[in-house]
């Protein structure tokens, strides 16, 4: 651990030790606040949704750079920045450094920064550069990190001082941890393993107070390992077997993929958290036969205990490597006439579904992009149905998915959902050799192309409740960071070209934009500084497996860069941008 603060504000600690051994409510934590943006995705919804209103369509148009941070990596910048009051805390891709920024003072100097040993801050494993979800934050001011070498760290929100820091090594290997840690009451919620990672993928739940491993259950394998007590799903045939964890694999091996680098929410009220798996690894393997559940499958799981509540693989026997890390938004919707308390999952495969939070019925299956592997969801079984010819040309959408990690946003008291798509198609051929095929984590060879239409990125605005595009803002590059909406209309993204712009949120209409050092592949979030004056904010620092595929180095997918010199277009280097209006 290296961490250092100024003595001053080392005396105020007793507090947040007090608050700490006092614990909370499970269901007491408050929702985001306009001051501060305590989770990656705003809430525990993962709604992106900020209740501030100052920053508006009306005078956007005047939004300014008002200071900005180099983080001193070159590797890609997901996720987002947390404020807490008057400290902003940012964490780098791999080599691992933690930020503490002073927001009470001009410029937002650090305040401490926390560096892991690098003995243990672990070599990234799986795809595409040393990626974190970053962050997240407990109320008795606790700050959890996810690092790649598999451990788990909690630092003092004042201090940057450990806490405590514990290991997640699995069965087979140390699990790269690359998704955000979730708060949910008095536990950390942690996925393990990457999409490309033959680790096997899971979840565990930490106490807060000391990093004690509260449950850990596995996506695969046997009901026990899983913790499925009965049905996984009674609503569907498919889900309904018992061990299907175990005998949808051959001779029972079950130790390859199922990995949650994605999201995870939570609903306090049915204490019920969610997440996806990602697809088995290689997603091309002869010797597999059947659906392989439970990989690129949704989850609702017990918080208390992990046991699982209901399951949905939304891509049985996925060979295409879409899987469902996507992860779900929480949201009560209208339905047909009829209230609804929903799970919605724009799943990489190219199908948004709707789902009912409490049973895992599918309510609504619909395509939100170009998807040619598959004809439709079936309405009674919701197995996706075969074409009745295969697709000629390019299979759409690519493996890396319509929308893969980067997170959408709900537009506050509506069903409406703001989606950044991948508008990519791939066309995939077999290794040359056995030899070459064991290479490739994927077990195949690919070409990414674009899309119909011949753009690569869409800015899609769906309707949960109906199944429909209301509009789509076209980009020429995929669009792979999140969306921020507002209460006041807007809403905000960046491009790998390396714009940050702002749209109103009813029209797609386009109001401000700013270019950034960097392309972005994070997600921004907005919040209130001490003075009462609102910012935007947003991390730009290309990265990740688009670096290979669109003409940088070698992707380990074993991708051809075939899509252009992007590389040409944009630097790398990671740099936060906070912009604000006019005094």
């Amino acid at each position: 651990m290296h961490a250092s603060a100024p003595p001053s504000l080392r005396s105020p600690i007793w507090l947040s030790v007090l608050w700490f051994f006092l614990g909370a409510n499970p269901h007491s934590l408050p929702a985001q606040s306009g001051s501060n943006w305590s989770r990656t995705d705003g809430d525990a919804a993962g709604t992106r949704a900020s209740t501030l209103t100052a920053i508006s369509p009306a005078n956007v148009a005047t939004l300014k750079p008002v200071w900005s941070f180099a983080t001193g990596s070159v590797a890609g910048h997901i996720g987002s920045p947390l404020v807490i009051d008057s400290t902003m805390i940012l964490q780098t891709p791999w080599p691992t450094t933690v930020y503490a920024l002073d927001l009470s003072r001009d410029g937002a100097p650090i305040r401490w920064r926390y560096v892991p040993p690098q003995g243990r801050s672990g070599q990234p494993t799986g795809c595409c550069d040393g990626l974190s979800g970053g962050p997240a934050y407990h109320q008795s001011g606790v700050v959890i990190v996810a690092l790649r070498s598999g451990e788990v760290a909690a630092l003092d929100l004042l201090t940057g001082q450990e806490r405590w820091r514990i290991s997640l090594a699995g069965r087979n290997e140390i699990p790269p941890l690359i998704g955000a840690p979730f708060v949910a009451g008095n536990l950390v919620l942690v996925g393990f393993g990457a999409a490309e990672s033959e680790a096997q993928g899971g979840m565990a739940a930490l106490d807060i107070r000391t990093g004690k491993v509260a449950w850990r259950r596995w996506n695969t394998g046997p009901d026990t390992a899983v913790g499925i007590a009965g049905q996984a799903n009674r609503n569907y045939p498919s889900h309904r077997s018992p061990n299907l964890g175990q005998r949808s694999w051959p001779d029972g091996r079950t130790d390859v993929g199922g990995a949650v680098p994605g999201p995870i929410t939570w609903d306090s009220t049915l204490d019920l958290i969610y997440y996806g798996s990602a697809a088995a690894v290689p997603w091309v393997d002869p010797d597999r036969i059947g659906d392989g559940k439970w990989t690129s499958t949704l989850f609702a799981r017990d918080r208390k205990t992990g046991a699982v509540r209901w399951t949905y693989q939304t891509t049985p026997d996925d060979r295409h490597g879409y899987g469902a890390a996507s992860g779900g938004q929480v949201v009560d919707i209208s339905l047909a006439g009829s209230k609804v308390r929903a799970l919605v999952h724009f799943s990489p495969n190219g199908f948004a579904y709707t789902l009912d939070r409490a049973t895992g019925r599918v309510l609504l299956a619909e395509r939100y992009g170009p998807v040619n592997w598959a004809s439709h969801i079936d309405p009674v079984t919701r197995v996706p149905v075969p074409p009745t010819t295969p697709a000629r040309g390019p299979i759409c959408p690519a493996s890396v998915g319509g929308k893969g990690l980067q997170p959408s946003a709900v537009v506050p008291g509506s069903s409406q959902f703001l989606v950044p798509v991948a508008n990519l198609c791939m066309t995939v051929s077999p290794p040359a050799s056995a030899s070459a095929r064991n290479r490739l984590p994927v077990g195949t060879a690919m070409e990414l192309t674009i899309g119909p239409g011949g753009n690569g990125g869409r800015l899609v605005a769906w309707d949960a409740a109906t199944g429909t595009i209301r509009w789509e803002v076209k980009e020429r590059w995929p669009i792979l960071g999140g969306v921020l909406v507002t209460t006041s209309g807007l809403a905000v993204y960046g491009t790998l070209t390396g714009w940050l712009k702002a749209i109103d949120q009813a029209t797609g209409l386009p109001l401000w934009q700013f270019k950034l050092p960097s392309g972005v592949v994070g997600s921004p979030i907005a919040f209130r500084g001490k003075d009462g004056r609102e910012f935007l904010a947003v991390v730009a620092g290309i990265g990740g497996w688009i670096d290979g595929a669109f003409g940088r180095g070698t992707d380990p997918f074993g991708a051809r860069p075939a899509l252009g010199p992007l590389s040409d277009i944009v630097a790398h280097g990671g740099v936060l941008m906070v912009f604000g209006l006019p005094d």
